[in-house]
């Protein structure tokens, strides 16, 4: 081992501290510059392109550090596709060329080839029809596109719509891809919205006007009922906005045609409404029933025209418990203002709950005085002159209520119109309605005149004496059947004329002439409004449809779905043995021979639709066959020339086109094995499976039925919605039946419409619940009839369900 001193370490030490000193002051500069190994080298790459076809790319040329990202945007022209792209280590995604990290000077090589194809997707609008209204602020719109290559974007309005790829046949030999797309646009209240749809697909070939449709916003509603304010020459009426609960009171200025729209803040309508001359206001009354005292209320209000606000008047105690009674009243038929009195009348019906005879039913006609909370009885069950009073209509005169007095028990019946006493002891009765075939009536006390709609006649007489001073032919004037829809007539001293409702329009008509004009109408399309339509049927290939009507008489109707335009095609008037109410349980339209089919009082007519009447082709006195009972439904087997129609309540039966003559295809113990029908209405049939399907209401089935055995299977016994509810049960209204080609789904009208797959017998319900019968156009478009309109309904199953008016 070898010792050293303390201090030759030291020394040492210092000695390396020294040579240490001296290296740092030496290397000809000053002391803050490093050496050459020790400064990192900068590199600068340039990457160039080079482009050989129609199509740029972005940056041309660029330079940047060692290990640098880039990025290069290619663009092409319509129908070109980036055949071959290479160079500098990069990765193509779409339309941009990326290089992760540049190490060389590199050239990006790009070959653009044209495909051929410069055509843009096909888009085209399903819903909503061209030239339809909404009343709504916003509109689903939906469609189809198809295109060779992918579709990247449909745009409706500016808005990117949901795109869903489908499979469909196509008849060509071409591979198609086919989308189905969905937006919501908003509409204008303004003026006519234009729907745009604008298409691309993936090799950029666009077109900005794919299809096009457009819409009206028109939320105006024709009341039920409403009054007259003469002095100003005014309507008003109060209708529930769409699509919510609230409430607008709505005054209609004859003269300008202008309206003022005032939201009222009520939950309910009111049972009646009149106009007060003494305060320019509305007196309004409801009948409420009171859940703390159990008692019926009627509730007098007043609402200032001006800006809607509401007050309570006076509340009535009625006497009647809600455990134990009913009150059954006409709505405003029941109740007549006097602006002498300022007070109300009201006549209704009080009905025990547990009635054993019409004997205990109260007929009451009570008086809502304003300086009294208590009622003052004018009828309690009155027996005047020999006759019961039981008053379904009333209006206020000078000289007593005029009423329409409708008593029926046992043999015991009048029907008749009359003049009540203030007192309830004496009634004048002017005419029966029985003889007359009464329509509608009101009391004009700037004249003294009674006016009323009888057959085809305006009448009035005096109160004076009772006497006629007016008949006038509205036929001769007017088209025929408006004359037998008007209702609720109400007299305008202003115009000397009176208004009333006729289908879905308010008519005014002038007293001296007859003559109706139109004062309010939210219709679209020219031709007569249409009545209640209930059954319809397409001509696909002409876009027409044929509706009908129930009344007397009932109506045949030519609609044309492009234009919306309407035309009567036939009325039909009872026989000597028929009486009041008319139904057309259904039409037909044979589209290869242009008749068209009718099922009418349990009868088959059959008319071309150039003839001008219809003939029987069979009923249980013209041809052989099973008897028919009643008539519901039919369907065109066009291949086996003839007809399949529902003999209610357990029967098909087919129905030869040229001899009428009828054969059993099923009924209940006698043909065909599977459970009994109970009570079928609807039917329709899919030829290509020879199978029928029926509706049963009273099973609250779907049936499938074969047409050579009559052997019947039910399909499905559950129908949900997205909610939950199941809407295929016993006494759900469940009607028509439709087959569609295009899905082979069935469809039936029901409380809510529903829609069959027969395959899986899975069922889903729709929210659509206002439409009577619905058809298929040649582009799938669901068309729908709904009281006083043709529709076009969407049919999602989803909440994203809307419809728009074709034709009103």
């Amino acid at each position: 081992m070898i010792h050293m001193s303390l201090q030759y370490f030291q020394k040492l030490f210092f000695a390396f501290i020294f040579i240490w000193a001296l290296a740092a002051c030496s290397g000809g500069g000053s002391g803050d510059k490093t050496s050459k190994e020790d400064v990192p080298v900068i590199q600068d790459f340039t990457i160039s392109t080079i482009i050989d076809g129609n199509g740029t790319i972005e940056p041309e040329t660029i330079t940047l550090q060692k290990g640098s990202r880039a990025t290069f945007n290619i663009s092409v022209e319509p129908g070109h596709i980036i055949s071959d792209i290479s160079g500098c280590d990069g990765d193509l995604e779409e339309l941009k060329y990326e290089i992760e990290s540049i190490f060389e000077n590199c050239t990006i090589s790009v070959e653009i080839k044209d495909t051929g194809d410069h055509s843009p997707p096909i888009a085209k609008i399903i819903f909503p029809w061209n030239k339809s209204k909404t009343a709504n602020n916003w509109v689903f719109t939906s469609g189809v596109v198809t295109d060779k290559h992918e579709v990247t974007s449909i745009v409706v309005n500016g808005v990117e719509a949901d795109l869903k790829k489908y499979t469909s046949e196509n008849s060509s030999d071409e591979i198609l891809n086919s989308y189905k797309w969905s937006a919501w646009v908003q509409v204008s209240k303004e003026a006519d919205t234009e729907i745009t749809v604008s298409s691309l697909d993936s090799l950029g070939n666009f077109d900005q006007y794919a299809d096009k449709s457009q819409i009206t916003f028109d939320d105006s509603q024709i009341p039920n009922y409403f009054v007259i304010n003469s002095e100003g020459n005014e309507l008003a009426y109060i209708v529930r906005e769409y699509g919510y609960d609230k409430f607008n009171l709505v005054i209609y200025n004859i003269s300008s045609r202008e309206r003022k729209v005032i939201p009222l803040e009520i939950q309910e309508e009111f049972d009646a409404f009149f106009y007060n001359p003494n305060s320019g206001n509305l007196n309004a009354v409801s009948i409420i029933e009171n859940d703390d005292s159990h008692q019926y209320i009627a509730t007098i209000y007043s609402i200032d025209m001006g800006s809607g606000n509401i007050d309570v008047v006076k509340n009535y105690l009625l006497g009647y418990d809600t455990d134990n009674w009913y009150l059954n009243y006409n709505g405003r038929n029941n109740f007549t203002y006097s602006s002498s009195e300022d007070s109300i009348y009201f006549a209704y019906q009080a009905i025990p709950n547990d009635l054993n005879s019409r004997e205990e039913i109260e007929h009451k006609l009570v008086k809502l005085a304003p300086n009294s909370s208590a009622i003052e009885v004018v009828v309690n069950n009155a027996l005047i002159d020999g006759l019961n009073i039981a008053p379904v209509s009333i209006r206020y005169t000078p000289h007593g209520l005029l009423i329409l007095n409708n008593y029926y028990f046992r043999n015991n019946r009048d029907l008749s119109m009359g003049l009540l006493s203030f007192d309830g002891d004496s009634y004048l009765k002017y005419f029966n309605l029985e003889e007359d075939g009464f329509l509608s009536f009101t009391y004009a006390e700037e004249n003294n005149l009674v006016y009323y709609l009888v057959d085809k006649y305006l009448k009035a007489i005096s109160l004076v004496d009772g006497h006629e001073v007016l008949s006038i032919d509205l036929q001769a004037v007017n088209e025929k059947f408006l004359v037998h829809s008007l209702w609720g007539l109400q007299f305008n001293a202003r115009n000397n004329s009176l208004v009333g409702r006729a289908f879905d329009t308010i008519k005014e008509i002038d007293i001296d002439s007859g003559l109706m004009s139109t004062l309010i109408t939210n219709g679209l399309g020219s031709g007569p409004p249409l009545g209640f339509v209930s059954e319809i049927d397409l001509d696909v290939e002409s876009n027409t449809l044929f509706g009908t009507d129930s009344g007397n008489p009932a109506r045949l109707y030519k609609v044309n779905l492009n234009t919306s335009d309407r035309e009567v095609l036939a009325e039909l008037y009872p026989d000597e043995d028929d009486y009041g109410y008319l139904k057309i349980e259904d039409v037909v339209f044979d589209r290869e021979s242009n008749f068209i089919y009718l099922i009418f009082n349990d009868k088959i007519l059959k008319k071309h639709i150039e003839d001008e009447e219809f003939k029987i082709l069979t009923d249980n006195s013209i041809a052989t066959g099973p008897l028919i009972y009643e008539l519901k439904s039919a369907a065109l087997d066009k291949d086996g020339n003839r007809l399949f129609a529902v003999n209610y309540p357990d029967a098909i039966i087919a129905i030869d086109l040229n001899s009428g003559t009828r054969s059993l295809i099923s009924k209940s113990e006698v043909k065909g094995e599977g459970e009994g029908f109970e009570a079928i209405l609807g039917i329709d049939i899919d030829k290509s499976k020879n199978t029928a399907y029926v509706s049963d209401d009273t099973l609250g089935v779907v049936f499938e039925v074969n047409i050579d055995s009559g052997d019947r299977k039910i399909l499905s016994e559950k129908c949900n919605s997205i909610y939950g509810d199941d809407y295929l049960n016993p006494y759900e209204g469940l009607d028509q039946v439709i087959f569609n080609e295009f899905d082979a789904s069935i469809y039936v009208v029901a409380r809510r419409l529903l829609k069959l797959d027969p395959i899986t017998s899975e069922c889903s319900a729709s929210q659509i619940s206002s439409v009577f019968d619905i058809g298929f156009t040649s582009e799938n478009q669901l068309i729908g009839s709904s009281k006083y309109k043709i529709i076009q309904h969407s049919f999602d199953l989803t909440e994203d369900s809307d419809e728009v008016t074709i034709s009103k």
